[in-house]
């Protein structure tokens, strides 16, 4: 029956529990990491983690007959490669920045246990060592010397992962890249923020999942337009000019006259890699000015930018501009509004008496355009909430009217269509844009991951002197130039550099007063009396200086004729028996001579000891 048994490979005979046990933990974090990036858009994070660690902890204790060395290593180069496949050449890295340094610390754990593996296998093995049990007697490193090892190789590796980072990324690949060819999703459909269309129907909810669409290199934290409308009928929005028109030049669209924040000072670079097999709006922060793509791009009258269809793995990068604002810059803005902006977005609206009523109400007493549209948000956010649970508006009636005072929920089409509606009812230019919020920021890479999740529409006014300045009452939306991400843990690092060199310095310079304190404490412990007898000893001791080689009987007869006190003899016996008879001496001989050492130690101590009978 044994024979059915598979018996142990040598190094899984000559590992160490502890060892093995490293080894195990950290195969199952690679393999985990690898799967969930295999896994990013089909299921959620934690279950994709499990189920790969669970296979590769599965693997090296399942597999006894394979090398354990060889098998964490060839798990780590197929983890590897996992991450290459579904992290860097779908969507960049699909399980972020911390991921990646996950990754790569516990690759480094796999690299060192897997070598010290090997030395341990060389060793001389007992012949009933059972694999993960002790260490044999020619093992020379510990379990601490060797995680110590792992652990400062790991954050070496990190460091310049997390510094290098976000230098490399974003020139990694700044070539256009084509992509997979784009299909359309099943399902989706002209509703979708990912596909031009003329119209959008604000009485269709939207289907938002976690799926990633794009993920996005830049150091702003700012909306992603995609698409604007101008005209509604009370149900849904279309443009007043639909046409196509070309481009300035081969990556250079044209600027309208109403844009004013083209001509900006604060330039955005961005890079946009797709994660969806199929997109043909090309998403920028405002206004693009620049941008770079390997297939043909048409442009609508109102700035909107079309591509051929971009499938899985295209990327693109778009050079934007805009005006760095401020909220008293805005309120102190007082220019004419010129005719051809007042009569395409800011002609009284499609709408009830009762918006109309409101709209003028609520903004009584506004001082200036920017002071209106802020009554306007504060009005709506006191009044209604988001929700994709909203119910739909009846037929026949109007959408706005019916969310503000009627349904006071909905979706982010319709509060920016409300807020929209209710400028215009105040004669503020205003028009709807539909796109992304900016997504989940990588503290590491500084990359943004958007998903279907962080579809939006807000709305956009337009100020004199400044142009389209973007709103939303369901977000904190930031002015151009205040909307920085936070930055990268690299940035952190350069930006602190002097400081953190200055307490490492004061660390290494305290190392050494440190451990010389330490070893003092140790010693004194060490030298700290235990038991009866050690603690006699050290009062016989304070009465003189004992010999090194002396004993306590010895040493108590000198001190009897220095002190002319025979009590003293007998203390130096009594100690010796303490420390080296079998049974203890009596607890009322120990007590009389505690008794004698406390009566003697207040003494003063004689000059010199008296010289003995006879001498001389």
């Amino acid at each position: 029956m044994s024979d059915l048994v598979p018996r142990a490979h040598a190094d899984r005979a000559g590992a160490p529990r502890w060892l093995f046990w490293s080894l195990v933990v950290a195969v199952a974090v690679t393999t985990g990491v690898a799967t969930q990036a295999a896994f990013a858009n089909r299921v959620d994070p934690v279950p994709g983690f499990l189920l790969g660690a669970g296979l590769g902890a599965l693997a090296m204790v399942g597999l006894p007959s394979l090398s354990i060395r060889l098998l964490a290593r060839v798990l780590l180069l197929v983890s590897a490669l996992g991450l290459v496949r579904f992290g860097l050449v779908v969507g960049s890295l699909a399980t972020g920045g911390q991921g990646l340094l996950v990754w790569l610390v516990a690759a480094v754990f796999v690299l060192v246990l897997s070598d010290r593996v090997a030395t341990e296998s060389s060793a001389p093995l007992r012949t009933d060592r059972r694999p993960g049990a002790a260490p044999a007697e020619g093992s020379t490193t510990g379990a601490g010397s060797t995680l110590r090892s792992a652990a400062l190789i790991a954050g070496a590796v990190v460091l310049v992962a997390v510094v290098l980072a976000p230098v490399l990324l974003p020139r990694m690949g700044r070539a256009v890249e084509p992509g997979d060819g784009a299909t359309l999703r099943p399902g989706q459909d002209e509703a979708s923020a990912l596909q031009a269309t003329d119209s959008l129907d604000m009485t269709n909810r939207p289907e938002l999942t976690d799926q990633i669409v794009f993920t996005v290199d830049t150091d702003r934290a700012t909306f992603w337009r995609g698409q604007t409308f101008d005209v509604w009928d009370g149900r849904r929005w279309t443009r007043s000019d639909p046409r196509f028109i070309p481009l300035a030049g081969p990556d250079t669209p044209q600027i309208g006259a109403d844009d004013l924040g083209a001509r900006g000072s604060d330039v955005v670079e961005q890079r946009f890699k797709m994660v969806v097999p199929f997109n043909d709006v090309v998403f920028a922060a405002p206004t693009a000015v620049e941008v770079q793509v390997d297939r043909p791009v048409r442009q609508r009258a109102d700035g909107t930018l079309v591509s051929a269809p971009l499938g899985r793995g295209a990327a693109y990068t778009v050079t934007s501009r805009r005006i760095p604002l401020t909220a008293e810059q805005l309120r102190a803005v007082d220019g004419p509004i010129p005719e051809a902006v007042r009569q395409q977005y800011a002609q009284p609206p499609v709408t009830t008496d009762r918006v109309r009523a409101a709209a003028t109400e609520i903004t009584a007493g506004a001082a200036s355009q920017y002071d209106k549209v802020l009554a306007l948000e504060r009005w709506m956010g006191s009044r209604v909430e988001y929700s994709l649970d909203a119910p739909l508006a009846p037929k026949d009636v109007d959408v706005v009217d019916h969310f503000l005072f009627d349904a006071e929920q909905g979706w982010c089409e319709q509060i920016a269509s409300s807020l929209v509606v209710l400028a215009r009812a105040n004669g503020i230019p205003a028009r709807l844009v539909t796109g992304y919020v900016p997504g989940d920021h990588d503290p590491v890479t500084g990359q943004f991951t958007v998903r279907e999740r962080d579809a939006h529409a807000w709305a956009e006014v337009w100020f004199p002197e400044v142009g389209w300045v973007p709103f939303d009452p369901t977000a904190d939306v930031p002015l151009a130039g205040s909307d920085r991400s936070e930055p990268t843990i690299a940035e952190w690092l350069m930006d602190h550099l002097v400081v953190i060199g200055l307490v490492v310095g004061a660390l290494v310079l305290l190392v050494g007063p440190v451990r010389v304190l330490v070893s003092r404490a140790r010693a004194r412990r060490a030298a700290r009396p235990v038991g009866w007898g050690a603690t006699a000893s050290a009062a016989l001791d304070r009465l003189g200086a004992r010999g090194a080689d002396e004993t306590a009987t010895a040493y108590g007869g000198v001190l009897a004729r220095r002190y002319r006190d025979p009590r003293l003899q007998e203390v130096g016996r009594l100690i010796d028996d303490a420390t080296f008879a079998p049974a203890p001496p009596d607890p009322a001989a120990c007590a009389g001579a505690d008794a004698v050492l406390a009566e003697l130690g207040s003494a003063p101590v004689p000059e010199q000891e008296p010289a003995p009978v006879g001498a001389g």
